[in-house]
């Protein structure tokens, strides 16, 4: 493991950037058809 010395603005730029890929992933994977929510196995 390597240990990284970050300045402070860096490493609130590469946080906000993991959200919004994170909130990105769930946008795709709530309009996937067949993965979540589509209809398949609704019971």
């Amino acid at each position: 493991m390597t240990l990284r010395v970050v300045p402070e603005g860096l490493a609130a730029a590469s946080a906000s950037i993991e959200a919004l890929t994170a909130d990105e992933a769930v946008a795709h994977a709530g309009a996937a058809p067949g993965e979540h929510g589509g209809g398949v196995n609704d019971g």
